[in-house]
């Protein structure tokens, strides 16, 4: 048993999946599991060849020894799940506080503005660009 785990971490020495579990790596796994669980419902075979597709990307992302391409696509998918994650975290809170608070955008950044819902026009400083601009409130 000693000489199989030395041989395998001979095999896996300077491989990506030394290097730990990325948020790539999760996504990709959480896949695997929906689509193994929905291949048993629906039985199709798209969602079949889907899986193995994921699952041969996962294993080759995980036996790679380009770490820094894989870095850069982990890299990626971070930047694209946190502007779907902040779109979706930035609804809950507007919905959540919608009694006590108003939203706004700043004409000129496009920055989300929290403002105290107070009614009537105010006089609003962006805090990310500086512009001063009017908002109504009602």
């Amino acid at each position: 048993m000693n000489r199989f785990r030395e041989k395998l971490a001979r095999f896996m020495f300077g491989r990506y999946g030394t290097y730990g579990y990325d948020a790539l790596a999760k996504a990709c796994n959480v896949a695997l599991i929906v689509l193994a669980v929905l291949n048993l419902f629906v039985r199709h075979f798209l969602i079949s060849l889907l899986f193995w597709g994921v699952f041969s990307y996962t294993l080759f992302r995980f036996l790679s020894r380009n770490i820094a391409a894989r870095q850069k696509e982990n890299a990626a998918f971070l930047r694209f799940f946190g502007r779907i994650r902040s779109f979706f975290s930035l609804t809950a809170r507007r919905f959540r506080e919608r009694k006590t608070n108003a939203y706004r955008k700043c004409p000129s950044c496009k920055a989300t503005i929290r403002l105290p819902r107070k009614k009537g026009a105010h006089s609003v400083v962006c805090p990310r660009c500086k512009t001063k601009f009017e908002v109504k409130i009602r």
